[in-house]
C-alpha cells in the first residue's frame, strides 16, 4: 500500500466477475502494506515490518480434516491499534498441502474512532489512484452510506466493470477463531481471476456531504488459482487417506 493510503488502509469482503468484460490488461502484481499473493509468510511478515506500522504478527497452525496429524501455517494475522486507528487487523491465508506456503488471500479490517476517520472520497480517489481508476463500483452513500470498489479480472487479465457480474461474494472475517480460506464454503463462478475488494462503512447517508470512513474492508484473491489449489488439496487428501487404508491391509478372514 503506497504511503500516501497509509491512514486509511484495507480489509476485506469480496465481489467477483462475469463473463461481460471490457479493455484487455496484463495480469497485474498488486499490493496491500506490500503484501502480495504467492508470498511465502516470512515475506509477510518482512513486508509488515517494513510498514512500520507496528504490527504484531503471530502464524496460526491449522489442519485438514482427514488429516488431523499433519499440521501446516494456514494464516498470518496481525493486529495493531494506535493514534490514527482504533484497530487495523489483518489475516493472510496460506494453502494447505500439497502446495508450499504461498498467499492466497489478504483480508485486512480498519476501523477508526467516530469522526476520526478520514473522507471517504479521498480514500476512494487513492485507491483509484493506486489501482486504477478502471474499476467496478456500487455507490450508496447517497441513501445508505456504503461504497464498494473492485477491481475485477478474467484467469487472462481481461478487466471486467460490468455491473451485472456474478462472481462468488464471500466473506472471510480476520477473527482468528472463523476458520481457514479453504474451509469456508465460497461459490466459484467460471471467469473470476485476479480480484480486489474495497467495502466502505461509516457516516450517516448523505449528512455531512462529505462522510468520513468509520471502516474499511478490503481483499486481494486470485479466484482462479484459488479454485484450481482447492481441487488439488482435495485430490491430495483423498490419496493420502486411500494410501493410509491400504496400509492398514485387510482383516484375517
Amino acid at each position: 500500500m503506497s504511503k500516501k493510503l497509509t491512514p486509511a488502509l484495507l480489509v476485506a469482503g469480496l465481489i467477483a466477475c462475469s463473463p461481460a468484460v471490457v479493455a484487455a490488461a496484463e495480469q497485474r502484481s498488486v499490493d496491500n502494506l506490500g503484501m502480495k499473493l504467492g508470498k511465502t509468510p516470512a515475506e509477510i511478515k518482512a513486508a509488515l515490518q517494513a510498514s512500520d506500522l507496528q504490527f504484531q504478527t503471530r502464524e496460526i497452525k491449522h489442519t485438514l480434516k482427514d488429516l488431523p496429524n499433519a499440521p501446516f501455517v494456514g494464516s498470518v494475522h496481525a493486529i495493531r491499534h494506535g493514534a490514527d486507528v482504533r484497530s487495523d487487523e489483518i489475516r493472510v491465508d496460506f494453502p494447505p498441502p500439497p502446495h508450499e506456503p504461498r498467499a492466497v488471500l489478504i483480508t485486512r479490517l480498519v476501523q477508526y474512532p467516530i469522526n476520526a476517520g478520514p473522507l471517504t472520497r479521498d480514500v476512494a480517489a487513492a485507491l483509484e489512484d493506486k489501482y486504477g481508476a478502471d474499476r467496478w463500483i456500487d455507490d450508496r452513500y447517497a441513501n445508505a452510506a456504503s461504497l464498494r470498489l473492485a477491481w475485477i479480472d478474467t484467469p487472462a487479465g481481461v478487466s471486467i466493470l460490468d455491473k451485472s457480474t456474478k462472481c462468488s461474494k464471500a466473506h472471510w472475517s480476520p477473527r482468528t477463531t472463523e476458520g481457514h480460506a479453504f474451509f469456508n464454503s465460497i461459490q466459484f463462478v467460471d471467469g473470476c481471476g485476479l480480484t480486489i475488494v474495497a467495502n466502505f462503512r461509516g457516516g450517516d447517508p448523505g449528512t455531512p456531504a462529505a462522510p468520513m470512513v468509520s471502516g474499511m474492508w478490503t481483499t486481494i484473491v486470485d479466484y482462479a488459482s484459488l479454485q484450481q489449489q482447492i481441487a488439488q488439496t482435495q485430490a491430495y487428501v483423498e490419496q493420502q487417506v486411500q494410501g493410509a487404508a491400504k496400509a492398514r491391509g485387510t482383516p484375517r478372514l
